[in-house]
């Protein structure tokens, strides 16, 4: 019961933000959010010339990648506002409001599904949540069949070896 509560809050909350931001806004979020990152990381030397005089040769790449991400991100921001007040003089708010609501609920999802996936990876002898738990729980057995689904590609990861490593490192008395 309480599992799923706790699943259900994070659903919950991104069906809320969904609606209240709207699917233009959130995907181009998302997109300006990827854009930044990639600009940033790999376009930093265009904005070197009018920052090089101002900061430290050793700051160079981490300022110019702030800059750029914070523009980028800023500019997707600006044109998702443009894009929701034209959708609202032709009137379709509500649609969008809607399309909102479903990519919101998706988002979360898929969020939780990699971290269900990565929690019965990680907690393969139930240390942490008991397998009574977890059979109780209505979502939590339905999201990790749907994780192992829809992210079998995580099972190459290098992620799931982070808690080998630290049993390792602690000697932890844990049967693999």
């Amino acid at each position: 019961m309480w599992l799923d509560i706790t699943i259900s809050i994070p659903l919950l909350w991104g069906i809320y933000i969904g609606y209240k931001k709207g699917l233009v806004s959130q995907v181009l979020g998302v997109i300006s959010l990827f854009l930044g990152i990639w600009i940033g990381t790999n376009h930093g030397d265009w904005i070197y010339f009018l920052i090089e005089e101002k900061v430290d040769i050793k700051y160079l790449p981490i300022v110019s990648f702030a800059i750029l991400f914070v523009a980028t991100v800023i500019i997707g921001l600006l044109l998702a506002k443009g894009i929701e007040k034209m959708l609202a003089f032709i009137q379709l708010k509500q649609l969008n409001k809607l399309g909102g609501v479903i990519f919101g609920l998706i988002k979360v999802l898929l969020f939780l599904l990699a971290g269900v996936y990565f929690f019965e990876k990680w907690d393969e002898t139930n240390l942490i949540l008991s397998q009574e738990t977890k059979e109780s729980s209505i979502l939590y057995p339905v999201m990790s069949k749907a994780s192992n689904i829809l992210l079998p590609e995580l099972n190459n990861s290098k992620i799931l070896e982070i808690p080998a490593s630290l049993k390792q490192e602690n000697n932890l008395n844990v049967k693999d």
